[in-house]
């Protein structure tokens, strides 16, 4: 009962997200790719129009990287699963398999950021932060301005969809 409640939640919020809802603009979802920088390290990133994000009942759209980890995680979703908190900035959720890591120095974290950790963590900050830890990237959460609230404390039960 309660998977089937999720499932009507990620397809009503993209049907949202598929009217125009809030936060994206018709060119914007029409748009193939677009560049952002971060860590003074340009990354290319694809915007696929239906990809979200999915807390309770809001819904947020989501840039893939072009990496081969953001391409094999995409082949697995949807992706439906409790993530764990971390430090007060980030919930992680472990992959039963390993993608293929491109580690960098990002040295900077910022709210949304999707990245790989490990190969094998999939990990969802809702903080920016200064950081040592190598990352691979896998895609960044536009108009996070409230991810964080949106996130609150503790686990959370977040759905990737395709």
């Amino acid at each position: 009962m309660i998977r089937q409640f999720f499932f009507c939640c990620g397809l009503i919020a993209l049907f949202v997200l598929g009217c125009g809802g809030p936060g994206i603009s018709a060119p914007e979802a029409q748009s193939s790719s677009t560049a952002a920088t971060s860590a003074g390290k340009e990354a290319e990133m694809h915007e696929t129009g239906g990809t979200s994000l999915v807390v309770g009942s809001k819904a947020y759209a989501l840039q893939w990287a072009d990496t081969k980890a953001a391409s094999e995680l995409r082949q697995q979703l949807p992706l439906a699963k409790t993530f764990t908190e971390l430090h007060g900035n980030e919930k992680y959720y472990k992959l039963s398999q390993r993608l293929t890591a491109a580690d960098e120095d990002v040295r900077e974290i910022h709210k949304g950021d999707v990245m790989l950790f490990d190969g094998q963590y999939v990990v969802v900050f809702y903080q920016d932060f200064q950081t040592t830890y190598r990352y691979t990237r896998l895609g960044h959460v536009e108009a996070a301005d409230d991810l964080d609230a949106a996130l609150g404390a503790g686990d959370v039960f977040l759905t990737l969809n395709p």
